[in-house]
């Protein structure tokens, strides 16, 4: 069962040691880092809303060539944690 991050979160937790965790937003939040990582770790993102922007510039969020990401629901990304960076690839499933 996935974990669903609280509305409004934007800097959720993943140190659940869930696989999948799901966004649920119901306003504009932007993503800025995942907290309680820990090396090693890599979970999946599905976005379950049409609010959520993740940062990817300036960030330890790496990915989408650097570039702010705007997902709509059905959107779905794969993270990695080497200690310092989230390293993050983008799935458009809705484009």
């Amino acid at each position: 069962i996935p974990c669903i991050f609280a509305a409004g979160d934007i800097t959720p937790s993943v140190g659940f040691h869930a696989e999948i965790y799901r966004t649920a937003n119901i306003g504009a939040t932007t993503i800025s880092m995942f907290d309680n990582g820990y090396p090693n770790q890599s979970f999946k993102l599905l976005i379950k809303d049409d609010f959520t922007i993740i940062d990817f510039t300036g960030t330890n969020l790496k990915g989408n060539a650097g570039v702010d990401w705007s997902p709509s629901n059905g959107d779905w990304m794969e993270c990695v944690f080497d200690g310092t960076n989230w390293y993050c690839s983008v799935y458009d499933c809705t484009a």
